[in-house]
């Protein structure tokens, strides 16, 4: 009802609180493998992203900071609606072309939406902005695991 995001409902109930977000692209059966993976940490306060940093990077897990949570979790809730929709694609018996279009069509609509909110420009360039460390992802997302259930199931007739 209140279009908030987690932290912003998590800061409003406990205004003393000082939220963070961690948002990949990683995943976890990765992580716990110990294959080199990258996230990155929002946090209102420098101190807090540093030290959440400094608590979870290691030789194989590098995380970066920033300051941008909304658009961190923004671009992670939508990066997943567009990976659903490429597994979804692929359990029609689309081909690459069209998961090609929905991800591009997604990358330039999440852009759309960071711009919106001001957070971050809509190029389509690698740097410690949180909504490039989500076009990353779809990579992770669209090409297997979740939407992968979705393929089979629509399979399955």
């Amino acid at each position: 009802d209140t279009l908030m995001t987690l932290s912003q409902q998590i800061s409003q109930e406990i205004p003393q609180a000082d939220v963070a977000v961690l948002s990949g692209p990683t995943h976890a059966e990765e992580v716990g493998r110990k294959l080199p993976t990258s996230c990155v940490i929002g946090a209102k306060t420098k101190k807090t992203a540093e030290y959440l940093q400094s608590a979870f990077n290691s030789k194989v897990f590098r995380v970066y900071t920033s300051p941008d949570m909304l658009g961190i979790e923004l671009g992670g809730s939508l990066k997943n609606v567009i990976a659903l929709a490429a597994g979804i694609a692929d359990g029609l018996g689309y081909g690459d072309n069209t998961k090609a279009a929905l991800i591009t069509r997604g990358i330039v609509e999440i852009g759309f939406t960071n711009t919106l909110y001001n957070k971050c420009s809509n190029k389509l360039v690698v740097n410690r902005c949180p909504c490039n460390l989500k076009i990353l992802s779809f990579f992770v997302k669209c090409n297997n695991h979740g939407n992968y259930i979705l393929r089979a199931t629509s399979n399955q007739e």
